[in-house]
Protein backbone atom coordinates (compact mmCIF):
# COMPACT_ATOMS: atom_id res chain seq x y z
CA UNK A 1 0.00 0.00 0.00
CA UNK A 2 1.24 3.48 -1.02
CA UNK A 3 2.02 6.03 1.47
CA UNK A 4 -0.50 8.02 -0.07
CA UNK A 5 -2.85 5.85 0.23
CA UNK A 6 -1.96 5.11 4.08
CA UNK A 7 -2.37 8.68 4.42
CA UNK A 8 -5.72 9.52 3.00
CA UNK A 9 -7.45 6.53 5.46
CA UNK A 10 -5.77 8.32 8.30
CA UNK A 11 -6.78 11.47 7.42
CA UNK A 12 -10.58 9.68 6.82
CA UNK A 13 -10.20 8.29 10.22
CA UNK A 14 -9.41 11.27 11.72
CA UNK A 15 -11.93 13.36 10.51
CA UNK A 16 -13.62 15.90 13.19
CA UNK A 17 -10.90 14.97 15.15
CA UNK A 18 -8.26 16.47 16.26
CA UNK A 19 -4.72 14.73 17.84
CA UNK A 20 -3.19 16.30 20.87
CA UNK A 21 0.64 15.36 22.08
CA UNK A 22 0.24 15.16 25.56
CA UNK A 23 3.14 14.59 28.24
CA UNK A 24 1.88 10.93 28.83
CA UNK A 25 1.24 10.17 25.25
CA UNK A 26 -1.37 11.13 22.24
CA UNK A 27 -4.74 11.80 22.65
CA UNK A 28 -7.37 12.37 20.31
CA UNK A 29 -10.49 14.82 20.68
CA UNK A 30 -13.43 15.89 18.67
CA UNK A 31 -12.71 19.75 16.82
CA UNK A 32 -16.33 20.71 17.23
CA UNK A 33 -18.23 21.84 20.20
CA UNK A 34 -20.02 24.17 21.78
CA UNK A 35 -18.69 27.97 21.56
CA UNK A 36 -17.93 29.78 24.62
CA UNK A 37 -21.16 31.93 25.02
CA UNK A 38 -23.35 28.86 24.89
CA UNK A 39 -21.32 27.44 27.92
CA UNK A 40 -21.59 30.59 29.43
CA UNK A 41 -24.88 31.82 29.27
CA UNK A 42 -27.32 28.97 27.27
CA UNK A 43 -29.90 27.57 29.65
CA UNK A 44 -28.51 24.01 28.22
CA UNK A 45 -25.25 24.26 29.90
CA UNK A 46 -26.17 24.91 33.70
CA UNK A 47 -25.44 21.68 34.51
CA UNK A 48 -22.24 22.07 32.49
CA UNK A 49 -21.01 25.08 34.39
CA UNK A 50 -21.82 23.84 37.44
CA UNK A 51 -19.77 21.34 37.08
CA UNK A 52 -17.08 23.47 35.57
CA UNK A 53 -17.18 25.68 38.74
CA UNK A 54 -16.67 22.49 41.14
CA UNK A 55 -13.31 21.65 39.15
CA UNK A 56 -12.38 25.12 39.51
CA UNK A 57 -12.74 24.88 43.46
CA UNK A 58 -11.39 21.93 43.68
CA UNK A 59 -8.70 22.47 41.54
CA UNK A 60 -7.71 26.18 43.92
CA UNK A 61 -8.34 23.76 47.02
CA UNK A 62 -5.97 21.09 45.84
CA UNK A 63 -3.09 23.56 45.46
CA UNK A 64 -4.04 25.31 48.33
CA UNK A 65 -3.55 21.85 50.37
CA UNK A 66 -0.59 20.66 48.19
CA UNK A 67 1.51 24.38 49.60
CA UNK A 68 0.25 23.31 53.12
CA UNK A 69 1.86 20.31 53.28
CA UNK A 70 4.48 21.25 50.44
CA UNK A 71 7.53 19.56 53.22
CA UNK A 72 5.96 15.89 53.10
CA UNK A 73 4.93 15.84 49.28
CA UNK A 74 8.72 16.78 48.36
CA UNK A 75 9.63 13.78 49.66
CA UNK A 76 7.42 11.85 46.94
CA UNK A 77 7.72 11.50 43.08
CA UNK A 78 3.92 11.35 41.29
CA UNK A 79 3.69 13.82 38.45
CA UNK A 80 -0.28 12.58 38.33
CA UNK A 81 -0.51 13.87 41.85
CA UNK A 82 -2.33 17.14 40.89
CA UNK A 83 -4.95 15.47 38.50
CA UNK A 84 -5.60 12.45 41.18
CA UNK A 85 -6.40 15.26 43.97
CA UNK A 86 -8.59 17.40 42.09
CA UNK A 87 -10.54 14.56 41.08
CA UNK A 88 -11.15 13.34 44.81
CA UNK A 89 -11.62 17.21 45.67
CA UNK A 90 -14.44 17.15 43.00
CA UNK A 91 -15.77 14.29 44.81
CA UNK A 92 -15.51 16.10 48.01
CA UNK A 93 -17.29 19.08 46.80
CA UNK A 94 -20.03 17.07 45.51
CA UNK A 95 -20.81 14.88 47.74
CA UNK A 96 -23.61 15.39 50.51
CA UNK A 97 -22.73 13.35 53.50
CA UNK A 98 -21.17 14.86 56.84
CA UNK A 99 -18.25 12.95 56.52
CA UNK A 100 -17.31 13.49 52.74
CA UNK A 101 -14.23 14.84 53.57
CA UNK A 102 -12.91 11.30 54.76
CA UNK A 103 -12.48 10.66 50.91
CA UNK A 104 -8.92 12.10 51.06
CA UNK A 105 -8.53 9.90 53.91
CA UNK A 106 -5.49 7.53 53.00
CA UNK A 107 -4.71 9.59 49.91
CA UNK A 108 -1.31 8.54 48.59
CA UNK A 109 0.83 11.69 47.20
CA UNK A 110 3.26 9.25 45.54
CA UNK A 111 0.65 7.09 43.53
CA UNK A 112 0.57 3.76 43.27
CA UNK A 113 4.42 2.83 43.05
CA UNK A 114 5.10 4.42 45.88
CA UNK A 115 3.27 4.06 48.42
CA UNK A 116 3.75 4.29 52.34
CA UNK A 117 2.41 0.78 53.06
CA UNK A 118 4.90 -0.59 50.75
CA UNK A 119 7.88 1.75 52.32
CA UNK A 120 7.58 1.50 55.99
CA UNK A 121 5.63 -2.08 56.62
CA UNK A 122 5.71 -1.17 60.64
CA UNK A 123 2.91 0.46 62.17
CA UNK A 124 1.80 3.73 63.41
CA UNK A 125 -0.97 5.84 64.80
CA UNK A 126 -2.33 9.50 64.20
CA UNK A 127 -4.93 11.78 66.05
CA UNK A 128 -6.29 15.68 65.62
CA UNK A 129 -7.43 17.46 68.58
CA UNK A 130 -9.34 20.51 66.66
CA UNK A 131 -10.33 22.06 70.06
CA UNK A 132 -6.55 22.53 71.49
CA UNK A 133 -5.37 22.85 67.47
CA UNK A 134 -2.53 19.42 67.78
CA UNK A 135 -2.32 16.57 66.07
CA UNK A 136 0.39 13.94 66.99
CA UNK A 137 1.84 10.93 64.99
CA UNK A 138 2.92 7.40 67.38
CA UNK A 139 5.66 5.14 65.47
CA UNK A 140 6.21 2.10 67.74
CA UNK A 141 9.45 0.56 67.68
CA UNK A 142 10.36 -1.33 64.98
CA UNK A 143 13.64 -3.60 63.02
CA UNK A 144 14.27 -0.84 60.00
CA UNK A 145 16.28 -3.88 58.31
CA UNK A 146 13.44 -5.71 57.84
CA UNK A 147 10.09 -3.11 57.77
CA UNK A 148 11.57 -0.44 55.28
CA UNK A 149 12.37 -0.78 51.64
CA UNK A 150 14.77 1.75 50.52
CA UNK A 151 16.18 2.79 47.40
CA UNK A 152 19.74 1.75 46.22
CA UNK A 153 22.62 3.41 48.34
CA UNK A 154 20.36 4.95 51.53
CA UNK A 155 21.61 4.48 54.39
CA UNK A 156 19.49 6.30 56.62
CA UNK A 157 15.82 7.58 56.86
CA UNK A 158 13.81 10.14 58.65
CA UNK A 159 9.93 10.58 59.45
CA UNK A 160 8.27 13.65 58.03
CA UNK A 161 4.66 14.56 59.76
CA UNK A 162 2.89 18.09 58.64
CA UNK A 163 -0.57 19.08 60.84
CA UNK A 164 -2.31 21.80 58.73
CA UNK A 165 -5.54 23.59 58.62
CA UNK A 166 -7.14 24.80 55.63
CA UNK A 167 -9.57 27.39 54.75
CA UNK A 168 -11.19 26.04 51.21
CA UNK A 169 -13.70 29.19 51.23
CA UNK A 170 -10.69 31.83 51.86
CA UNK A 171 -7.89 30.29 50.41
CA UNK A 172 -5.57 30.77 53.89
CA UNK A 173 -3.56 27.98 55.65
CA UNK A 174 -1.82 27.14 58.59
CA UNK A 175 0.42 24.46 59.06
CA UNK A 176 3.55 22.98 61.01
CA UNK A 177 6.19 20.30 60.17
CA UNK A 178 7.63 17.97 62.30
CA UNK A 179 11.10 15.78 61.48
CA UNK A 180 12.38 12.91 63.02
CA UNK A 181 16.33 12.05 63.81
CA UNK A 182 18.20 10.28 61.44
CA UNK A 183 17.49 6.90 61.77
CA UNK A 184 19.71 4.03 60.52
CA UNK A 185 19.02 1.63 57.91
CA UNK A 186 20.72 -1.26 59.03
CA UNK A 187 19.70 -1.24 62.70
CA UNK A 188 18.27 -4.00 64.02
CA UNK A 189 16.17 -2.69 66.36
CA UNK A 190 14.57 1.60 66.68
CA UNK A 191 12.64 2.68 69.69
CA UNK A 192 9.24 3.99 69.37
CA UNK A 193 9.02 7.85 68.49
CA UNK A 194 5.97 10.39 68.60
CA UNK A 195 5.95 13.75 66.55
CA UNK A 196 3.63 16.07 67.97
CA UNK A 197 2.51 19.88 66.23
CA UNK A 198 0.57 22.63 67.45
CA UNK A 199 -1.01 25.21 65.69
CA UNK A 200 -1.52 28.83 66.90
CA UNK A 201 -5.52 29.51 67.81
CA UNK A 202 -7.75 31.80 65.85
CA UNK A 203 -7.64 30.00 62.75
CA UNK A 204 -10.83 27.88 61.01
CA UNK A 205 -11.17 25.16 58.54
CA UNK A 206 -10.12 21.62 57.96
CA UNK A 207 -7.42 19.81 59.88
CA UNK A 208 -5.25 17.33 57.69
CA UNK A 209 -2.29 15.26 59.10
CA UNK A 210 0.35 14.30 56.34
CA UNK A 211 2.86 11.45 57.73
CA UNK A 212 5.70 9.61 55.11
CA UNK A 213 9.41 8.63 55.02
CA UNK A 214 12.69 10.27 52.94
CA UNK A 215 15.80 8.50 52.25
CA UNK A 216 19.79 10.11 52.66
CA UNK A 217 23.04 8.46 51.59
CA UNK A 218 24.65 9.76 54.51
CA UNK A 219 23.86 13.78 54.49
CA UNK A 220 22.72 14.06 51.09
CA UNK A 221 19.24 13.51 50.21
CA UNK A 222 17.67 10.62 48.17
CA UNK A 223 14.69 9.92 45.93
CA UNK A 224 11.78 7.14 46.50
CA UNK A 225 10.33 8.83 49.79
CA UNK A 226 6.53 8.29 50.26
CA UNK A 227 4.32 9.86 52.01
CA UNK A 228 0.14 9.39 53.06
CA UNK A 229 -2.88 11.74 54.47
CA UNK A 230 -2.87 9.64 57.56
CA UNK A 231 -5.76 11.77 59.58
CA UNK A 232 -8.26 14.54 58.47
CA UNK A 233 -10.79 16.27 61.06
CA UNK A 234 -14.16 18.74 59.46
CA UNK A 235 -14.19 20.67 62.81
CA UNK A 236 -13.10 23.96 63.33
CA UNK A 237 -10.59 25.25 65.69
CA UNK A 238 -11.97 29.11 65.70
CA UNK A 239 -15.53 29.60 66.07
CA UNK A 240 -17.27 30.15 62.61
CA UNK A 241 -20.24 31.94 62.06
CA UNK A 242 -22.15 30.13 59.12
CA UNK A 243 -23.04 31.79 55.84
CA UNK A 244 -26.84 32.15 54.08
CA UNK A 245 -26.61 29.46 51.46
CA UNK A 246 -29.48 30.88 50.02
CA UNK A 247 -29.63 34.50 48.45
CA UNK A 248 -33.17 36.17 47.19
CA UNK A 249 -32.41 37.16 43.79
CA UNK A 250 -36.12 38.80 43.32
CA UNK A 251 -38.45 40.62 45.70
CA UNK A 252 -41.47 38.34 45.57
CA UNK A 253 -44.79 41.11 43.64
CA UNK A 254 -47.39 41.53 46.56
CA UNK A 255 -51.13 41.98 45.07
CA UNK A 256 -52.88 44.89 47.27
CA UNK A 257 -57.02 44.31 46.75
CA UNK A 258 -59.63 47.02 47.94
CA UNK A 259 -62.99 45.97 48.41
CA UNK A 260 -65.91 47.65 49.21
CA UNK A 261 -65.85 48.54 53.30
CA UNK A 262 -62.77 47.01 53.86
CA UNK A 263 -58.77 46.71 53.42
CA UNK A 264 -57.33 43.51 52.31
CA UNK A 265 -53.46 42.44 51.41
CA UNK A 266 -53.79 39.39 49.38
CA UNK A 267 -49.89 37.88 48.83
CA UNK A 268 -49.90 34.36 47.61
CA UNK A 269 -53.16 33.35 48.29
CA UNK A 270 -53.94 34.68 51.89
CA UNK A 271 -55.43 37.16 52.85
CA UNK A 272 -54.39 39.54 55.71
CA UNK A 273 -56.78 41.31 57.76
Amino acid sequence: MSNKKQQRQLDAMLEGHTVLRMCNGYKIRRKSGPKREQVLHDEAFAGTRRSLSRFLKASSSGKVLRQALHEVISTTQDKGMHNRLTSVLCKVFSATSEDRLNLLRRFEFGGSRSTLSNTFCGNYSSQIDMASGSAVVEVPGFRPDRLVRHPSGATHMKFHMTFAVVDFETGGAVHHNVVSEHISLDAAWTEGLTLRAALPSGFSGCGFVAFGVSFYEGGCALGGGAAVLVDVAEEAIAQVIEKPQCKISRVPRIAVTFMPGRKSMQNAGFTHR
